[in-house]
């Protein structure tokens, strides 16, 4: 009986237990990250990725924080583990594609972002693809991007549609589309009428804002 009651105290006393301490940690660097706090976040997850390397989610936060301190080496290494363990998840990919930037290595970073993108139907994968190629000064890329993000957005809401076609729309405005960014513009008013960066930008080309400004989504 004595060894029954003790069997049935340890069980009660497992099921009260908390979050493990990797989830712990995971968690609090999340937190640190979400606040910009690199140095606390990298510094919760070294001991945990010391302990179990192979760990993608503590690999993931790792190599955000360090990202973010300029040690992109070890960042590098911690996104390419998380990215091999998880090959087609958007988050990771876009955290490595960030790695990949700073480090120059534009043509890795293309293709991370069109294999995930492809993969996972992702309109984020395009647009972070579309974002960079801008900066490098890729138009052509950037512009083949944001199409691409348009044709896989269909199974999200369309608030965030609408922020797609946004972004294409003040992509074509710096490079002096003006009439395609107009039609952006109009079409991300249609998925979403209270966008308020496609009505200022609508206003600010003279677009009347009525039931006619309204376009329908699509290329």
């Amino acid at each position: 009986m004595r060894k029954t009651l003790f069997i049935v105290a340890a069980l009660a006393a497992a099921a009260c237990k908390g979050p493990q301490p990797t989830e712990k940690a995971i968690d609090l660097a999340k937190h640190y990250c979400e606040h910009e706090r690199w140095s606390e976040a990298a510094a919760e997850l070294k001991p945990i990725l010391d302990a179990a390397p192979s760990d993608w989610k503590v690999n993931y936060w790792y190599g955000i924080a360090t990202t973010n301190l300029g040690e992109l080496t070890t960042a590098r290494a911690a996104l390419e583990l998380a990215a091999t363990a998880k090959p087609n998840n958007v988050e990771v990919a876009v955290a490595f594609a960030e790695v990949l930037y700073r480090q120059k290595e534009y043509p890795k970073l293309y293709a991370l972002l069109r294999s995930t993108g492809a993969a996972m139907s992702s309109p984020i994968a395009y647009n972070a693809l579309a974002g960079y190629a801008e900066q490098i000064g890729d138009y052509d890329t950037a512009l083949n991007a944001t199409n691409s993000a348009i044709q896989v957005d269909d199974g999200l809401s369309a608030p965030v549609r609408a922020s797609t076609y946004v972004q294409a729309g003040m992509l074509l405005s710096r490079i002096q589309k003006t009439d395609e960014a107009t039609r952006r513009f109009r079409q991300a008013y249609g998925l979403n009428p209270q966008n308020m960066m496609a009505i200022e930008q609508l206003k600010v080309r003279g677009v009347p804002i009525n039931d006619a400004t309204a376009l329908p989504p699509g290329l």
